[in-house]
């Protein structure tokens, strides 16, 4: 899912995935960037990945040395790019407030001759398909890699025949935020087609719990734990987050983004 550009006029004000710049290394508490000239909001979302355990024919051992092989700016290396020129910053987890979950890269282990990707067909996504491809074959993988139309993988997860190793997805989540997270968990058809039934019932079942036990307002932080236990036992690897920018060239101040990538509308002023 790429940035949202944001425009009110041409020779005035420009917003750009394309457009970012690289922040500070560490996610501040409210995700904002800001100076006189320019404000970035990091998405509350992520580009990530998921095995398919229900059809892949990797062990849990190569998950393990996979997902920390499979590191964000290698990927982007591997096809010539950088998190700078892509709008993207390394995650660590899945929301960028939650903890950073780090995985030492230990002996590799053998791999299977062949391994196959599936990814919504978007410019992120392919981008990161080709990266994880050409890490794969310099390990002496033969690597296919297949981009479906949202339609076309909605479809396959409906039909039950989604069949490749690794599947490429994103998700960003509303202004509700606790609510948005907790769907995304509770209700995504792609990954809940790709765990396997045990771990697909533990996830509901800790979701189901926290709904009833839990304020709304603390769900992102009920939650966290569930998405760090997910990428610790490498049902999934978090990947990318995106970086939306505005820059103002001195003609709007004090104006905030909303997560969408559009400048907050009822911050506007333009001085006289």
């Amino acid at each position: 899912m790429s940035a949202v550009s944001a425009m009110l006029d041409s020779n005035q004000v420009e917003g750009s995935a394309s457009d970012t710049h690289r922040g500070a290394s560490e996610y501040d508490q409210a995700s904002i960037m800001q100076s006189e000239m320019q404000r970035a909001l990091l998405e509350h979302g992520c580009v990530y990945l998921v095995f398919n355990q229900r059809q892949s024919v990797l062990t849990e051992e190569q998950r393990h040395w996979l997902r920390a092989y499979l590191a964000p700016r290698e990927i982007l290396q591997a096809v010539g790019t950088t998190e700078d020129l892509q709008g993207l910053q390394a995650a660590t987890n899945l929301l960028p407030i939650w903890t950073a979950v780090y995985t030492p890269l230990t002996h590799a282990c053998p791999l299977p001759k062949k391994l196959s990707i599936a990814h919504y067909d978007q410019g992120d996504l392919r981008n990161a398909a080709q990266g994880i491809a050409k890490l794969l074959e310099d390990k002496g993988v033969q690597t296919s890699t297949i981009g479906y139309s949202y339609e076309q993988l909605q479809a396959q997860i409906r039909a039950d025949s989604v069949r490749e190793d690794l599947v490429l997805t994103s998700t960003s989540l509303d202004d509700n935020r606790p609510a948005s997270a907790f769907r995304w968990l509770y209700a995504d058809p792609l990954l809940n087609n790709l765990l396997l039934t045990a771990q697909r019932e533990w996830l509901t079942t800790q979701l189901v719990s926290i709904r009833q036990t839990t304020q709304l307002d603390a769900y992102l932080s009920a939650i966290e734990p569930l998405a760090t236990a997910m990428i610790n036992a490498s049902w999934l690897v978090p990947l990318y987050h995106h970086k939306q920018t505005l820059r103002f060239q001195d003609v709007l101040q004090g104006v905030a983004i909303t997560n969408w990538g559009w400048p907050e509308i009822k911050d506007v002023w333009i001085e006289n």
